[in-house]
């Protein structure tokens, strides 16, 4: 393994290790199933995938998809497969302690309902204003990345990563290696369309920034 990753596989499980310490002072002091525990990210980091080297750049998997596990014993347990954004952790927390609290579609929804079935995502969005200007749209089958207006490349080494406009089938391509948006006009302008409707339309909340 690399030095860099292991060293980042280090600050994890150091990470780990202190969640666990408060998990058992919980326990200890019979608070734990009292307790909502979301453990979560801002973002992830590419380790070298597409180019990017140890940063949290770039709108791929490795940056956008990060982990969310949530504790708390009236609501089950499960493993959860449908998409979510951080925007809906503050619903989440409201709805869990019994606050009615009504949000717009753009800002989040109470994963809670999830565990009944109740609510999904068809799409989830983020952008990024970090080294490049770009937005992402992602199904559960395909992503598509675009620039925001005025967008000139990554300001660090001037290279679109993967391209000015990108399409990729997470199917058949979980690693985003192979851009297809030359290839499926019909699916880049319907994630378009969901995109230029979720972005135009954002409140004080907006979506994920990395």
């Amino acid at each position: 393994m690399h030095s860099v990753t292991a060293r980042y596989y280090g600050c994890i499980k150091y990470c780990d290790e202190l969640i666990g310490r408060i998990v058992e002072k919980l326990k200890q002091k019979n608070l734990l199933d009292d307790t909502i525990i979301i453990v979560t990210a801002d973002h992830g980091e590419s380790m070298t995938e597409h180019g990017i080297l140890f940063d949290h750049h770039g709108l791929y998997d490795p940056t956008t998809r990060v982990p969310l596990i949530l504790r708390y014993p009236p609501i089950g347990k499960g493993v959860h497969e449908g998409l979510s954004m951080n925007l809906d952790i503050t619903p989440t927390i409201l709805d869990l302690l019994g606050i009615d609290k009504k949000f717009k579609e753009r800002d989040g929804k109470s994963l809670a309902k999830q565990f009944n079935k109740e609510i999904s995502r068809d799409f989830i969005f983020s952008e990024e204003n970090y080294l490049q200007k770009k937005f992402s749209v992602r199904s559960k089958t395909h992503k598509l990345i675009y620039p925001q207006k005025g967008f000139e490349g990554c300001i660090r080494c001037g290279y679109a990563h993967g391209g000015e406009f990108e399409l990729y089938d997470l199917e058949q391509d979980p690693d985003e290696n192979k851009n297809i948006y030359d290839k499926n006009s019909a699916k880049a302008e319907e994630l378009s369309k969901k995109g230029k409707d979720f972005f135009k339309k954002k409140s004080v909340i907006e979506g994920i920034r990395i």
